[in-house]
């Protein structure tokens, strides 16, 4: 710097700068101004020196300006300020602002030196990375939301679901899952799906799995066999819908419903339409003979009138049950609800009874009070009448049936016991099921549905009905209703 005079040798740095250099009074007058002033703020050092350098400072920030002077004249120097400027054509512009105080030689502060650096760049990235990481902490937020709306849905559905890859490995399952396979998540994943299926039916099991994962229009439902734990065997239907990343299957999302019951009635179904046809097929055919029979006689044969006039009662009686059938399952069932005598309702069946049987023996046990009930008289009585037919149905000739009535805590309680062949011990679970014939039915007419009407007719008035039974000894059918009065009848 030899022979350069120090004031000038200043001025050229100070010219050559990139960053704005003003330099203003403590009154805020501009006394110089470099040519990135000029590039940044948009005025020539012609137009900016002399005046205020309020020029640069936006309208909406009075307070900044007497702030940093005030600052100023305290001695105290403002590194790296980011604030905002206003250019000429009235733009603003993002700057960095140090600014230091300017003293003479006696130390005393008589002005100040600003530098300034456009950070337009950096505010906007700087605003692009906020914006950025709102974007994704609101995506991530969202993620979590919906996660955890999906999770809920997920384990308080009824319906059983399972996701699992393109292998068949199990990813999760939801409670109903396990609940319906009786067995734990543990058991399920990170295992194959085929754990579900019995051991001769896995490897069947996988090429399903795998001919379903890659089918190009895959079936909308499918019907599988499944084995539990404890054995026992479940029919589900399981629908398919499938995650897909780039365009790629890379996950199967199994939704499941237990059907084995459906499986029960379509069955039960099926077996009724056969024995109905079956049944009622049988009169017609003993009809027609015998027609056919009085038509070459061409005169009435009294075996022939007897056998035409007991197929149309058996085939009325079957209809009859159909019927009621309709009204106890369709909502045609209506009650005429009164004050039911119970001891006299079942006194005047077994009266009927012995009217209509010449074979059996049958006794009445009855408490001496009158057992009281709100029940519906004629529906209460073909209750009984079903039952005491059964009983000489199913037991041997001159045997006994005994029709007991009597009234325990809260309940009025009818029972009809015979001497009859029994019934197996599995079959008493489903003795009270519509279409179901035991195996001791073999031989008698009917399509099932005798006691299944009779349990419905006795849940329609709040009752209960069961039967206990001992092969070789004999059944006894109890029908147990809800007990209004029990009065003591008077000796006379």
């Amino acid at each position: 710097m030899s022979g350069i005079p120090t004031d000038r040798f200043l001025a050229a740095i100070v010219e050559s700068s990139d960053d704005a250099i003003i330099s203003k009074t403590l009154d805020g007058i501009v006394t110089t101004w470099n040519s990135a002033a000029q590039r940044l703020y948009g005025y020539t050092p012609e137009e900016a020196v002399g005046r205020e350098v309020s020029l640069i400072i936006p309208r909406d920030r009075p307070g900044e300006l007497p702030s940093i002077m005030q600052r100023l004249r305290n001695g105290e120097r403002i590194d790296h300020f980011e604030t905002v400027r206003v250019r000429k054509d009235g733009t603003q512009v993002d700057v960095s602002v140090s600014i230091s105080p300017i003293l003479d030689d006696e130390g005393r502060i008589i002005g100040a030196a600003s530098i300034g650096r456009d950070i337009t760049e950096k505010r906007r990235s700087e605003r692009e990375r906020q914006a950025l990481q709102q974007q994704a902490e609101d995506e991530l937020a969202a993620r979590t939301e919906s996660e955890a709306r999906f999770r809920a849905v997920w384990e308080a559905t009824s319906e059983a679901l399972a996701l699992s890859d393109a292998n068949g490995t199990v990813l999760d399952v939801n409670p109903a899952y396990c609940e319906l396979y009786g067995r734990s998540a543990d058991e399920f994943i990170g295992k194959s799906f085929a754990v579900i299926f019995g051991a001769d039916d896995q490897v069947t099991a996988a090429t399903l799995y795998e001919a379903i994962f890659n089918a190009a229009e895959p079936p909308r439902s499918y019907e599988v066999r499944i084995t539990r734990p404890d054995g026992t065997e479940r029919f589900v239907e399981a629908r398919a819908d499938f995650l897909v990343r780039n365009g790629k299957r890379v996950a199967m999302v199994s939704a499941i419903r237990d059907i084995t019951e459906r499986k029960r009635l379509d069955q039960a179904q099926m077996d009724f339409v056969a024995m109905a046809s079956h049944d009622l097929a049988s009169p017609l055919t003993v009809l027609r003979a015998r027609a056919q029979l009085l038509q070459r006689r061409q005169r009435y044969d009294e075996d022939s009138v007897q056998a035409i006039l007991d197929q149309t009662t058996r085939m009325g009686r079957l209809i009859s049950d159909l019927r009621e059938l309709v009204q106890v399952e369709g909502g045609g069932l209506s009650l005429m609800l009164e004050p039911i005598n119970l001891r006299d309702l079942a006194q005047a069946a077994v009266a009927q009874a012995r009217a209509l049987t010449s074979t059996h023996q049958l006794r009445f046990e009855g408490a001496d009070c009158e057992i009281i009930v709100q029940g519906d008289r004629d529906r209460l009585g073909q209750v009984l009448d079903n039952l005491l037919g059964n009983a000489i149905k199913y037991s041997a000739p001159e045997s006994e049936i005994v029709v007991r009535t009597e009234a325990v805590t809260g309940e009025a309680r009818n029972s009809v016991g015979d001497q009859g062949a029994g019934i197996p011990a599995d079959s008493l679970p489903s003795l009270f099921d519509r279409f179901y014939r035991g195996g001791n039915s073999s031989g008698e007419a009917g399509l099932g549905l005798g006691l299944y009407i009779t349990r419905m007719l006795v849940e329609a008035h709040g009752g209960r009905i069961w039967a206990t039974s001992e092969e070789g000894v004999g059944s006894t059918f109890t029908v147990a209703l809800p007990r209004t009065g029990c009065t003591e009848i008077s000796a006379t």
